[in-house]
């Protein structure tokens, strides 16, 4: 039996012998087109879902010990702290009287911080009576000394023009008692 390949190739008397021509292959230049990263999926495989990218954490041990700082050994500047008051009560002493009457004295006086009187000083004399009884002494400038005449009560008693702490109470006598005290304070200046 032949195959069909030869039946082609050989003559037969009914026609003419046939030559099959043999192809020719003329190469079609092409160009060269580089593997793209793009991916096709068929209809079977489905893409993976794409998860953000997560944070990396390293952890980094320390490499040395830290030292604590060492406390300086120059002291460093501070600021004199102001006083709360100008004038300050250094002395305030009660001097009881006996002998009966109507009238008793606060007596007192202004120093600086070396003992000495300051001159030109005012005082305020205040009681805690109804009406209340106000007075500033001495009315002209003095030597820094002061004496208020009062009746029976309880007086205080600060520096006119500056921030002063009160003298007082001082009390000098109550109402239906014939004894009074008499009061000495000493206010001194802070600078």
């Amino acid at each position: 039996m032949a195959t069909p390949v030869d039946l082609a190739l050989r003559p037969t008397a009914t026609s003419p012998p046939r030559l099959t021509p043999t192809p020719t292959f003329t190469p079609t230049p092409t160009a060269t087109v580089p593997p793209t990263a793009t991916f096709v999926p068929t209809a079977m495989e489905q893409p993976a879902p794409v998860m953000p990218a997560q944070p990396v954490r390293l952890s980094i041990p320390p490499t040395a010990t830290p030292i604590p700082p060492t406390p300086t050994k120059t002291p460093l500047p501070t600021s004199t702290p102001t006083p709360a008051f100008d004038y300050v009560v250094v002395s305030l002493k009660e001097i009881p009287n006996p002998t009966p009457r109507s009238i008793a004295y606060i007596r007192g006086k202004l120093i600086d911080r070396n003992g000495n009187l300051v001159k030109g000083a005012q005082f305020q004399i205040q009681s805690d009576g109804v009406p209340v009884f106000t007075a500033i002494e001495p009315l002209t400038p003095g030597d820094g000394t002061v004496e208020f005449p009062v009746t029976a009560g309880r007086f205080f008693v600060q520096v006119v023009g500056g921030r002063s702490e009160q003298a007082g109470w001082m009390v000098t006598g109550q109402a239906g008692q014939a004894t009074m005290s008499d009061w000495e304070f000493v206010f001194q200046t802070t600078h």
